[in-house]
């Protein structure tokens, strides 16, 4: 009997055991859990405490750029008042001209009329007074002095108003490539008051997003390129013409976005697309080390059998490569010559290398180590590549243009196949011909 209430004993405290262990794992399961949701509130507390920072630099970014814009309109609104006080006082001396004018008429009319019998015929034709034909000759003369002068002063209006257009600044790297991207207007683009004219300069929400998208904009440009006076009103020479075509400067009608437009002649339309499919693939470096690509647009109004404007002040030599397409583009840069050596006091070898490299890791082979490819930005303080008409991709050999039928595309064919066995021997090469020019421009420019 004894034994059984040792045994019953033992049970029961050997189930007490087992109950005190589980109530200790469920008291550390507990702790645990507890541990982890201490741990979760301290992240989201971090969490937190981090978005909060990251509004509050975006807010100061925010102010920052209201406060540029809001410089940036007083300044563009100084410049118009500007503008509209010259052009009244302008249209003050054409109203003075006509008044001279008209003055003289009256005083011919009564001095005609003293001396003549009064039947209301022209002087010049019953007058035989010499005194009087004299009269009516000079009233002539100073019709046709007024004249003149009137047509002379809205000559120099006109081209006031065309050397003010060629000298706006071009849009900063920012604002175009927002424009392309979607994304909010650059307030220190030297155009933005242009871009946003018509809008509420003092609602901070204007200021934020570009007036169009960016599709819409560039069939606005193609529509402007319909019209017939479109390159007197809008596209200015830049006097740089190539093998392959000229360069503009473009000043947009309706939203002041300027930039830059290289027109081919239609015997190079296909290296074009060529260039184009090239931009494209270096859409991670526009703004900084190639300039923003804007897109195409096709002249339909250039170059036509009875020749255009445009075509015979360009193309002296003859009338037999019209102008077709246009690769609308940001403003690279400056050459690296002499002339503009106080714009180029960044100027280094490390940049041209560094823009080369940030080519080549696109994959793209550039094929133009020379001087003219090579820019200097200013705003990006960077070395901008350009002319990419005769660069081809490494994991695409064939872009547009390379399978033309003549020896001499099929000896760059050749050429560009030899390259894709050993792109690392190509890649240097081009790097050394890249530090040759840098090294040639640093010498030219500051020697």
């Amino acid at each position: 009997m004894m034994e059984m209430d040792e045994q019953t004993e033992r049970s029961f405290l050997r189930q007490r055991l087992e109950d005190n262990d589980r109530l200790v794992e469920e008291k550390d399961r507990a702790l645990q859990q507890a541990q982890e949701t201490i741990r979760l509130l301290q992240h989201v507390v971090q969490q937190t405490a981090q978005q909060a920072q990251e509004k509050d630099v975006l807010l100061q970014k925010t102010l920052k750029r209201e406060r540029r814009a809001r410089k940036g309109k007083h300044r563009m609104q100084k410049e118009r008042d500007n503008a509209i006080q010259q052009v009244q006082e302008k249209n003050k001396g054409l109203q003075h001209a006509r008044l001279s004018t008209l003055g003289g008429h009256l005083n011919r009319s009564q001095e005609n009329g003293n001396t003549l019998s009064g039947v209301g015929v022209p002087p010049a034709i019953s007058a035989t007074d010499g005194t009087g034909l004299a009269r009516a000759t000079h009233g002539t003369r100073t019709e046709e002095s007024n004249t003149q002068s009137q047509s002379k002063t809205t000559e120099n209006a006109e081209q006031t108003s065309r050397e003010r257009k060629r000298n706006r600044p071009y849009c900063s790297q920012h604002c175009l490539l927002g424009l392309v991207e979607g994304e909010p207007i650059d307030p220190t683009c030297p155009n933005v008051a242009y871009h946003c004219a018509g809008e509420d300069y003092e609602d901070s929400e204007t200021l934020r997003f570009h007036p169009v998208n960016h599709f819409k904009w560039l069939c606005l440009i193609r529509g402007q390129l319909l019209n017939e006076n479109a390159f007197r009103t809008r596209f200015d020479f830049q006097g740089v013409v190539g093998d392959s075509g000229v360069v503009f400067k473009v000043i947009d009608w309706k939203y002041g976005y300027t930039f830059v437009a290289k027109a081919i002649i239609s015997p190079h339309m296909i290296l074009s697309e060529r260039e184009s499919h090239v931009y494209k693939r270096l859409k991670p470096i526009q703004g900084e080390h190639v300039p923003v690509y804007l897109g195409m647009a096709d002249l339909p109004l250039s170059g036509r059998d009875d020749g255009g404007e445009l075509d015979g002040d360009i193309w002296t030599e003859g009338g037999d490569r019209p102008l077709k397409q246009m690769i609308l583009l940001s403003w690279a840069g400056v050459p690296l010559v002499r002339e503009h050596r106080g714009l180029l006091k960044g100027l280094s070898i490390e940049k041209g290398i560094e823009a080369l490299q940030a080519v080549h890791d696109l994959g793209v082979r550039h094929r133009g180590g020379q001087l003219g490819h090579v820019l200097y930005n200013t705003e990006m303080n960077s070395i901008m590549l350009v002319d990419f008409e005769a660069s081809y991709l490494c994991d695409d050999p064939g872009l547009p243009g390379q399978d033309n039928h003549n020896d001499e595309a099929l000896e760059k064919t050749e050429e560009q196949l030899g390259m894709e066995e050993n792109e690392s021997l190509c890649a240097a090469e081009e790097m050394g011909e890249m530090t040759n020019v840098m090294i040639g421009a640093l010498k030219a420019v500051f020697a």
